[in-house]
C-alpha cells in the first residue's frame, strides 16, 4: 500500500473516533409504575468534550481612563467601604459590559475576581511619598471581600492629582476563556 493508502486510513481512523466520541447511548432499564406493571424507562448518556479554560487578566484600558478608577475614602467605616466598593465596581462592570470585545454579562460582582490592581494614594502636602494608606486600603478590601480580590496581586505608588485621603484603584479583572482562542 502507497502513502496515499495510510493517509486515507489515518483519515478513516480520526473520523471513526470523532462519531464514537459522539456516540449516544441509549440503556433500557426496567421499572413498575405505581399500578405495578412492568415499564421501560430509558436513560440516554452523551458524551461531550470538556473546554479547557484559562484564566486571563483583563486590561480595561490601554491608556489610563480616569472614569475607569475607583476612588474610595480612607475614613470610611468597614461596612461603607464594603457598599462603596461594590457600588464603583457595578458601575465598572456595566462600562466594561458594553464593550463590543465583551460578551454581555461577563464582568459581574458576584463572580467576577480581580486578579491585579493598581493602587495610588493622594500626596500628602508635606511632599511625603509613602504608600502606607494605599496599603492599607488593600489589607482592608481583601479581608472584607476575599471572594472578589481574594489573593490579587498588587502595586502601590502616589497620585498628585487626588486628596491625601483618597485610594485610587486601577482594576484588572480576571477571565475564564477557552484555552485555545489565546
Amino acid at each position: 500500500m502507497g502513502l496515499s493508502g495510510w493517509l486515507y486510513t489515518d483519515l478513516m481512523l480520526g473520523l471513526v473516533v470523532v462519531f464514537l466520541g459522539a456516540v449516544v447511548i441509549t440503556v433500557p432499564t426496567f421499572a413498575q409504575d405505581e399500578d405495578g406493571d412492568t415499564v421501560i424507562v430509558t436513560t440516554t448518556t452523551t458524551t461531550t468534550i470538556p473546554v479547557d479554560l484559562c484564566t486571563s487578566l483583563f486590561e480595561p484600558s490601554k491608556e489610563r481612563d480616569p472614569s475607569l478608577l475607583l476612588r474610595l475614602r480612607i475614613d470610611l467605616s468597614d461596612e461603607e467601604l464594603v457598599s462603596e466598593f461594590k457600588f464603583q465596581l457595578a458601575n465598572l462592570y456595566e462600562v466594561l459590559n458594553s464593550r463590543p470585545e465583551v460578551a454581555e454579562g461577563q464582568f459581574n460582582v458576584a463572580t467576577t475576581k480581580i486578579g491585579f490592581v493598581l493602587f495610588q494614594q493622594g500626596k500628602r502636602s508635606d511632599g511625603d511619598n509613602s504608600v502606607d494608606k494605599a496599603q492599607d486600603m488593600r489589607f482592608r478590601l481583601s479581608a472584607l471581600l476575599p471572594e472578589i480580590l481574594g489573593e490579587s496581586g498588587a502595586r502601590y505608588g502616589n497620585t498628585a492629582s487626588e486628596d491625601y485621603g483618597v485610594v485610587v484603584m486601577d482594576l484588572f479583572p480576571l477571565l475564564e476563556i477557552p484555552c485555545d482562542s489565546r
